[in-house]
């Protein structure tokens, strides 16, 4: 990725999807304000991709998010909130 901008997007839910160019690369997810976002590093590319992020917290049964790659886990409320991010690139 020759040039890019690093863009902020919110996780709305327990399932997100972006689109983005498909040059992007997911850089982080971060807790800001207790809210969930994702910072990205978006190309020029005029092809386009979708970037889903998939949300669960601690304890809680998963199915269905096979291909997802660790992005972090967060703390929300004090710390009693404990939420953990995974991400996949569609075709």
């Amino acid at each position: 990725m020759k040039e890019f901008r690093v863009y902020k997007y919110p996780i709305e839910a327990r399932m997100t999807s972006i689109e983005v160019p498909d040059d992007s690369r997911v850089l982080s997810v971060a807790n800001q304000h207790e809210r969930a976002v994702v910072y990205i590093a978006v190309g020029t590319s005029t092809r386009k991709t979708k970037i889903t992020v998939y949300a669960t917290v601690t304890g809680c049964d998963n199915t269905g998010f096979e291909g997802f790659e660790f992005l972090g886990t967060l703390l929300f409320q004090g710390g009693s909130y404990v939420a953990h991010y995974f991400y996949r690139r569609d075709a």
